[in-house]
């Protein structure tokens, strides 16, 4: 018993080890500086900055499409949520789902500039 146990484990371990998510290390710079935000199943680059004002919770920034790399929007983004965020700290991004950019902390960035 005492050995199955720990053969499950070891498995366990090494089903885990292979299962590991995609992250921006694998994947090359995009274009004007923008880093991958997804996984093996797809994602998007983006850029995002702080504008002038680093008080509020406005932000600028772009997300490029994944296969052309052309331009899928371009505009401002209202950080929603109580997540202290830092632009630069890839490690609270979590995903694009087409209007905004989920966040650790249940938070997010908004663009704001969509069309209906």
């Amino acid at each position: 018993m005492r050995i199955s146990l720990l053969t499950l484990l070891a498995s366990s371990v090494i089903v885990l080890a292979a299962c590991e998510i995609e992250n921006a290390d694998t994947q090359p710079d995009g274009p004007d500086g923008s880093w991958w935000l997804g996984g093996a199943d797809g994602g998007v680059y983006l850029r995002i900055s702080d504008d002038d004002n680093t008080q509020d919770r406005q932000f600028t920034g772009v997300i490029y499409y994944e296969g052309d790399q052309s331009v899928w929007y371009e505009g401002d983004f209202v950080l929603e949520g109580d997540l202290k965020f830092d632009a630069n700290d890839r490690e609270q991004y979590l995903f694009w789902d087409g209007e905004r950019i989920h966040l650790k902390d249940a938070s997010s960035l908004v663009a704001t500039g969509l069309q209906d």
